[in-house]
């Protein structure tokens, strides 16, 4: 089978990663959890400073830390 990767894909995850570390594991989830419920997928601001970014090939060099608050 083939396993599609891309750099958008592993950027996009990674941009979680960084957000994990900012506020906690716990935290992140249920944030996740809480903003899923008020405003289905695309309105959790992890996500879209994920979708929005991940595919800036320089933005994890030039993210700003806790960047995810912008997209509250």
């Amino acid at each position: 089978h083939t396993t599609f990767v891309t750099d958008v894909l592993l950027r996009h995850e990674y941009i979680h990663v960084l957000q994990q570390q900012e506020v906690g594991f716990i935290p992140f989830l249920l944030r996740y959890i809480w903003e899923y419920l008020g405003n289905g997928y695309r309105g959790i601001s992890f996500e879209k400073e994920a979708y929005l970014n991940d595919w800036k090939i320089n933005y994890l060099n030039t993210r700003e830390p806790e960047a995810w608050k912008k997209y509250r």
